[in-house]
């Protein structure tokens, strides 16, 4: 069997998992991802159009998930690390002050209805759906299920912000993706997005959701 020469990972905060687990520092080569290039190319293209385009765009768009403006937005899974419960009680805090407010949830664990009426693919997104009952934010909710990476751009553009609240990632790619549309990010206080975001977005404590409110 051939020795283990070499080790690639994503973060410094994985290598220091690695670390415990046996291996050398000279071992582990640390190499950052960017976001996808499909995402990329399309967002330049998306970036580059003139503002009648770019309403055109948009306008399709929220049509075709449902949205409008304001609104934050979240993409990504229903997992338990990835803390969504959070970011549904810190916006039901906010909503009797912004009254207009939307939070747009994004990922495949839904799908849309052909009256736009979110279908819950699993056990998780049944889960959401009654927490956003009992909560009193249904009606303010938008699932878009999976979204069209040509479509990303125009989504993640015109968010107010997006947030990310999730207790555990190796890199968290999600997180980058909107700041390459210039879009504010409000992400969990954990090591790794101290060391991915760095004091480019607003960290917060994951689970207290009166400060992400706030």
């Amino acid at each position: 069997m051939t020795s283990l020469n070499k080790v690639f990972t994503v973060s410094e905060f994985i290598k220091s998992d690695l670390l415990k687990h046996g291996f050398a520092p000279q071992q582990i080569e640390v190499i950052y991802p960017a976001i996808p290039t499909p995402l990329a190319n399309v967002g330049k293209e998306y970036l580059n159009l003139s503002v009648t385009e770019k309403q055109k765009h948009k306008r399709r768009i929220y049509n075709i998930y449902n949205i409008s403006d304001p609104y934050i937005f979240y993409l990504g899974g229903l997992e338990a690390n990835k803390n969504v419960k959070a970011v549904l009680q810190s916006f039901a805090e906010i909503k009797d002050k912004f009254p207009e407010l939307k939070l747009v949830i994004g990922g495949g664990e839904f799908k849309l209805g052909w009256d736009h009426k979110a279908i819950p693919k699993n056990e998780r997104a049944q889960n959401l759906i009654q927490l956003a009952k009992d909560l009193k934010v249904i009606h303010d909710l938008r699932f878009t299920g999976f979204i069209d990476t040509d479509h990303l751009p125009v989504i993640y553009d015109n968010a107010v912000f997006f947030t990310h609240l999730s207790q555990a990632e190796g890199f968290g790619i999600n997180v980058i993706e909107p700041q390459f549309f210039e879009t504010p990010v409000i992400a969990a206080d954990t090591d790794v997005y101290q060391e991915v975001l760095g004091e480019s977005a607003k960290l917060v404590p994951p689970q207290n959701t009166s400060l992400v409110a706030k």
